[in-house]
């Protein structure tokens, strides 16, 4: 899909991934509803935007509801109306060291994670009849090998994995819907854990999976893999399953 002339909607706009793609797209001749739930943060972003072709409409949206997402979609369509393009890019991670109770925050994690994006789809797909249109899902390398400490955080990721490989054959337009699968960016996304929490290795900046995103919607593709090293390791995991099992004690070991 060619981005130009298009609205887009944006989530997580106001760091890590989310930013990076904001800064490309704003330097794009198109339309950007950029949401955040920090609206602080997220004004200082757009102010802070270089070269901007776009237009830019900053906007405080918290996805972790339907109706959230829903005042979402109907600010978006307002403000642009329609939307062509929807990244669902809002996330965040947990970090378990020991398998605490915790009803209420695992419950926020599915509804950012899982639940909203896959909403999105859905308002998407009703909003679009007959109308060519582009869902992105940022996923995460974990929807293919969790690791540990990371095992809700990998189930949240690796929910929307499956429920696109299902998904699919129900869409006229297979190819609609984008995931993208990003190994540990170096960005402010884990301090959603905590202060200590680290920061899985390997890793990548933003701006690299944000190069990787725009190109995966410019060739229609349905799935990016923005590390070259993780895809070969997925593939060499298929034939010797004791791979993937290094590369996790690795990580526990860290």
């Amino acid at each position: 899909m060619d981005l130009t002339g298009k609205r887009v909607v944006l989530t997580g706009a106001a760091s890590g991934i989310g930013r990076a793609l904001l800064e490309a797209l704003s330097r794009m001749p198109l339309e950007v509803v950029a949401a955040d739930v920090n609206e602080t943060r997220l004004l200082e972003v757009c102010a802070g935007l270089r070269d901007v072709r776009a237009r830019v409409i900053p906007v405080t949206a918290d996805v972790s509801s339907a109706a959230g997402n829903d005042a979402l979609i109907s600010a978006a369509v307002r403000a642009m109306k329609g939307v062509d393009v929807y990244i669902a890019n809002a996330g965040f991670a947990v970090y378990e060291h020991a398998l605490m109770p915790d009803w209420a925050r695992f419950e926020g994690l599915f509804r950012v994670n899982t639940l909203a994006p896959i909403h999105a789809l859905q308002q998407m797909t009703a909003l679009n009849a007959g109308r060519a249109f582009k869902v992105v899902w940022v996923a995460s390398a974990m929807a293919h090998m969790g690791l540990p400490r990371y095992a809700a955080y990998s189930a949240s990721k690796g929910a929307l994995h499956r429920y696109a490989d299902a998904h699919r054959y129900s869409m006229p337009d297979p190819n609609a819907l984008m995931l993208v699968y990003p190994i540990a960016t170096r960005t402010r996304f884990f301090e959603g854990s905590s202060a200590a929490t680290p920061v899985p290795k390997p890793n990548q900046s933003a701006e690299e999976v944000t190069r990787a995103i725009l190109r995966g919607i410019a060739t229609d593709a349905r799935e990016v893999y923005p590390s070259l090293l993780f895809r070969v390791t997925l593939w060499v995991s298929l034939w010797f399953p004791g791979l993937r099992r290094f590369v996790q004690l690795r990580e526990l070991r860290d």
